[in-house]
């Protein structure tokens, strides 16, 4: 859906976000989610 959206292929999309954060976008996705589980809920 972003890669459409920024006139990307799927593949081209995984290409250049690989070339420009150093991991895919689906490892990248997973590592936020786990620090963010790490981390906890935001407080009140």
């Amino acid at each position: 859906e972003v890669a459409a959206r920024c006139g990307f292929t799927n593949a081209g999309f995984s290409t250049a976000f690989k070339s420009e954060y150093g991991e895919t976008p689906r490892s990248f996705r997973r590592r936020r989610v786990s620090e963010q589980l790490a981390v906890g809920p935001p407080g009140p």
